[in-house]
């Protein structure tokens, strides 16, 4: 840890709440096999995409930024053995006509009508914020913990503060609909603005990009959606970021008693074999394994908030 501090993030917390000792791999030791995700790159894309082109750009030179990007990743790993096999067959598959252009192309399309009526005001771009974890019941700042966020857009409506968020997903439906009022994300980047900026989000705006092919007009609401959600009335937000703070204390407590065994494996979850830790991990950390992995270079944060990063 930076200087006895602890800087978590959305993932971060997630993989402690999922499983401890994948949380220990992944962010205590940063272990990384240094493979490239196929679903992590396509979403890398499609973020830099869409901050591209309400940066201004045209969408004809996004496509062609998309294209050149994806040639560039194909040529740096001609060997292969940094991509995961997904992403073999997607480079094979899709025969050049990547499924990001496919997405951004109809997103622009889709969102045009929605976006003129919002009118978007003061954006900002990719902002990074790194704000102290506060006890919501006390009020109090944390000294040791921090959360580190990146906000997609940040706008105005009528006067109101809207935080607009890209998501990408497999399939939309209502049960992720429902998902979205529940998990830790919104909360977590309403609450970074609100200590970052000193103003309140008032709602959020997520637009919901489907990994698909919009190929013909009438079908494009079938890839694409939008939730707008009500801070105000969302109750469970508070909720959310008191267990936060909590969640936040536990993990701290575990990093200083890492030979306690405070990293335990969910075995409930032990059949999760999506994980890249799988082996490792069934190995009993067997050196063989182990070798496999290289240790990630560490962010400085303690330069970071000592910078006052917003």
């Amino acid at each position: 840890m930076n200087n006895e501090k602890l800087v978590l993030t959305i993932d971060s917390i997630k993989d402690f709440l999922f499983c401890r000792r994948l949380y220990d791999y992944r962010h205590y030791r940063r272990l990384t096999s240094g493979k490239i995700n196929s679903d992590r790159f396509l979403e890398l894309i499609v973020r830099e995409s869409l901050k591209l082109w309400y940066d201004g750009m045209y969408l004809k030179n996004v496509m062609e930024w998309i294209e050149r990007r994806y040639e560039i990743g194909r040529i740096n790993f001609v060997d292969r053995e940094q991509w995961d096999d997904d992403f073999l067959q997607m480079i094979e598959k899709i025969n050049g006509r990547w499924l990001a252009s496919s997405m951004i192309e109809g997103y622009a399309k889709w969102i045009s009508h929605i976006d003129i009526k919002i009118n978007i005001k003061e954006v900002s771009l990719d902002d990074r914020m790194i704000v102290p974890i506060r006890n919501i019941k006390s009020g109090r700042k944390s000294n040791n913990l921090y959360i580190d966020v990146t906000i997609d857009l940040l706008g105005e409506e009528d006067g109101h503060l809207m935080l607009l968020i890209w998501e990408i997903a497999s399939e939309i439906g209502e049960n992720y609909k429902k998902w979205l009022n529940n998990n830790l994300k919104l909360p977590l980047l309403a609450y970074a603005v609100s200590e970052s900026t000193g103003k309140n989000v008032d709602k959020f705006d997520v637009r919901i990009l489907r990994k698909s092919f919009p190929v013909v007009d009438d079908k494009q609401i079938s890839c694409f959606d939008r939730v707008v959600i009500d801070v105000v009335k969302n109750k469970s937000f508070i909720a959310t970021l008191d267990d936060i703070y909590w969640v936040a204390k536990e993990i701290w407590d575990c990093s200083r008693n890492i030979e306690r065994n405070a990293f335990y494996k969910n075995s409930f979850n032990c059949k999760y074999k999506g994980c890249e830790y799988y082996r490792l991990c069934r190995s009993g950390e067997d050196m063989k394994e182990l070798e496999k992995f290289k240790i990630r270079e560490e962010t400085d944060y303690g330069k970071l908030i000592k910078a006052g990063k917003k």
